[in-house]
Formats: C-alpha cells, sequence, structure tokens
C-alpha cells in the first residue's frame, strides 16, 4: 500500500469517527473523498434505517481475526 492510499483510510477513518459511535460492518469505498465519507455519516444519522445499534458480547468479539476489529471511536 502507498503512502497516498494509507492517507486516503487514514482519512476515511478519521470521517467516519464523525458518526460517535463503533462501527460493525465494513465499508468499500472506491475513489471516495471527505465530501463522500461525510454524506455517507449524514445520511446515517438522518434516517435510521440505515444503521442498527446492537449491544456486543465483548467474549464474542475477543474471538474475531484482529483485521476484523477496528473501531474508528477510539
Amino acid at each position: 500500500m502507498c503512502i497516498r492510499d494509507r492517507h486516503k483510510v487514514l482519512d476515511l477513518i478519521g470521517d467516519l469517527a464523525l458518526f460517535g459511535k463503533h462501527i460493525l460492518g465494513y465499508v468499500k469505498a472506491d475513489r471516495a473523498g471527505h465530501a463522500m465519507h461525510t454524506a455517507i455519516v449524514s445520511r446515517i444519522l438522518r434516517d435510521p434505517t440505515y444503521a442498527e445499534e446492537v449491544t456486543l458480547d465483548e467474549a464474542a468479539v475477543a474471538d474475531w481475526p484482529a483485521e476484523a476489529v477496528v473501531s474508528a471511536a477510539d
């Protein structure tokens, strides 16, 4: 991964942190930028059908592979 790609990933994580909650799921972005990132966060916050709040069992999460556990809210 080149420096530019890493920068874009960090931008995405930072922008998704605006959601203010841990995100369980995955994000697939192609040629995305700050405008698209903030638009999806705004859309999720505006329309509750786009997200569901769940409680995770910490023991279950501990069994997940490390690459599956990423928190934008930390």
